[in-house]
């Protein structure tokens, strides 16, 4: 399951191939919903989806993509990086995820130069998320961590400040961070991000056997 800034990177670059009649910032939007969910604890089966096909999800409302489009992508992110059993990824595995999440957003900044108008789609709510049932003062504060956290190149600091809005402990964070110290220093990992990021438009094109 990428963060925020590698689901808005993946987004965008398969979005003019499959998304070009939507409405972008509300599908950036969409897309970048479902992990508020670790803001304020909702239940993952409210915000996630399972199972969905790419061509059912360009059906929905430009909201409604992005909002699904998210779930397609943690399913094929998951399924590419296969963290039980892989030589790569070390115990505590939760520990491990997360800061393979933190190397990403690190690897797939630059992919994007136009971070100053992504930024900007979040300094509204829009009404399909209001609809949701999860809080209207909780999403405007997930908006105001999601900009402030994609206006600069991602860092310990910026990643302390956006986990702090999730409630993680300093511990928690500098752990983390002495993972993502540790990750960056094998060049396979590195390779491992890069081949998913150039494949991303195959792994969501090829039909999910369950």
């Amino acid at each position: 399951m990428p963060s925020p800034i590698t689901h808005i990177v993946l987004a965008e670059k398969v979005f003019d191939k499959h998304f070009s009649q939507k409405n972008k910032a509300d599908f950036f939007v969409g897309t970048s919903l479902p992990d508020i969910r670790r803001f304020n604890n909702i239940d993952r089966d409210k915000t996630h989806f399972f199972g969905l096909k790419l061509e059912d999800i360009k059906k929905e409302d430009s909201f409604l993509a992005g909002f699904k489009f998210h779930s397609l992508t943690d399913e094929v992110h998951d399924r590419f990086f296969s963290y039980k059993d892989n030589p790569l990824f070390l115990e505590p595995i939760q520990i491990m995820a997360t800061s393979l999440k933190a190397l990403e957003d690190e690897l797939l900044y630059d992919r994007l130069s136009n971070w100053l108008e992504v930024a900007s789609y979040f300094r509204r709510t829009i009404k399909e998320e209001n609809d949701l049932g999860l809080g209207k003062e909780d999403i405007a504060t997930w908006h105001e961590a999601l900009e402030a956290y994609l206006l600069e190149a991602p860092s310990f600091k910026s990643r302390e400040r956006f986990l702090k809005t999730m409630e993680f402990s300093d511990e928690l964070a500098d752990q983390i961070e002495a993972f993502v110290i540790n990750m960056r220093k094998v060049p396979q990992i590195e390779r491992t991000v890069m081949d998913f990021y150039n494949g991303f438009d195959d792994l969501i094109e090829k039909p999910i056997d369950f």
